[in-house]
């Protein structure tokens, strides 16, 4: 894997933060850390791109925003939550143990007959709301933008006719 370092040598960091600050919220100086944080690991050895990989299954997003809007679920309700996906129990099952590993889920086991279990974010995993608050705001805004270009390029289209 490549260190990343010819990567560092194609941008001029300080001057790339300033292009990048004007077109976010972000200051060049916040950007700029980003930079430094992410090129100082090995290509694919990231915190974004580790980050990223605890998102690998397309069920850990549906489950992690029921999650947000309960304090706990039982697997039932989270089954029945996700009945319109399709998920199978096998699936769910599978996926509910990989976020216990990944630190993203606490599963808490009530004896009783059966013993019930419930399903609850950790305090680790609620840090990253507002992230991810700002990523649904960020992809809701792309998805207006992709929207606009195709009626865009649809009326470009008419017009031609």
């Amino acid at each position: 894997m490549r260190d990343g370092s010819e990567l560092r040598k194609i941008v001029d960091l300080d001057e790339y933060a300033s292009e990048l600050a004007e077109m976010s919220a972000l200051t060049p100086e916040e950007i700029a850390e980003f930079y430094r944080n992410i090129n100082a690991f090995p290509l694919g050895e990231s915190g974004l791109e580790i980050g990223m990989r605890l998102f690998k299954s397309k069920w850990v997003v549906p489950i992690f925003t029921r999650l947000m809007r309960c304090k706990s679920m039982r697997y039932g309700e989270l089954k029945r939550s996700l009945t319109e996906y399709g998920i199978t129990n096998h699936t769910l099952s599978k996926t509910l143990d990989e976020m216990e590993d990944d630190l993203l889920i606490i599963r808490t086991v009530y004896e009783g007959v059966p013993p019930r279990v419930e399903y609850s974010l950790t305090k680790h995993a609620i840090e990253f709301l507002p992230a991810m608050a700002a990523f649904s705001s960020w992809a809701r805004t792309h998805l207006r933008l992709i929207a606009d270009k195709k009626a865009a390029e649809e009326a470009a289209a008419e017009a031609k006719n």
